[in-house]
């Protein structure tokens, strides 16, 4: 995947929290949250960054890039087997990283999203074939509530989406701006309606001369 292994420094036990569904990359998208790539694809021994250090701060996601190739589904899942037959191993970061994507990634759309920010870099057919690689990575997968380094991440993203200006934006977007013709129907018919109003207002002011 072309991304250093070690655990961020920054991970403790401290950082575990209740349990909380991440909403998916599109969902987050259209609730106005910006994608902010992390690292390179590029070797670089001077690059800190790891796989685990996806966080959400100040209304932006920050997940570090990786290349998705044939060898990476049987790479995480080799990982995701060893934690899970490894009980005194804590915490189980494969497990956790593998459980947030797939909740990020659900479809292909939100491969596309996260292709298109740069996140990632796709090597197999199509975008719809890393979603259904996610999906089937996080089947039988249990993750303990006590125990997922991103409880934290997770209920901010969470609590963003719920915030009503965000779902607001989140509604217009799915329903006035979906499309590049949809957004400008929606704009063209906006300027209608404010010239039709000034014409109104200004026939009425004339009326009254």
């Amino acid at each position: 995947m072309n991304l250093r292994l070690f655990r961020s420094k920054e991970i403790s036990t401290s950082n575990f929290c209740q349990s909380w569904q991440a909403p998916s990359a599109t969902e987050l998208y259209e609730a106005g949250a910006n994608f902010l790539k992390l690292g390179s694809f590029e070797e670089d021994l001077m690059d800190r960054t790891t796989m685990f250090d996806i966080k959400f701060e100040n209304g932006a996601i920050q997940i570090p890039c990786f290349i998705v190739e044939d060898s990476t589904e049987a790479f995480l899942r080799n990982l995701i087997a060893y934690e899970q037959h490894s009980t005194n191993l804590y915490p189980k970061c494969f497990l956790d990283y593998v459980d947030i994507m797939g909740q990020l990634i659900k479809s292909r759309k939100d491969v596309n999203l996260l292709r298109l920010n740069g996140i990632i870099l796709n090597g197999l057919a199509n975008d719809g074939e890393v979603a259904n690689m996610f999906n089937k990575l996080v089947e039988g997968i249990v993750v303990a509530a006590d125990s997922t380094y991103y409880a934290e991440a997770s209920r901010k993203m969470s609590q963003h989406c719920k915030k009503p200006w965000n779902q607001i934006m989140a509604n217009l977007r799915q329903n006035y701006f979906s499309s590049p013709w949809a957004g400008a129907s929606t704009v063209a018919a906006a300027i209608l309606l404010i010239l039709t109003a000034m014409q109104t207002v200004l026939a009425f002011r004339g009326g009254i001369k």
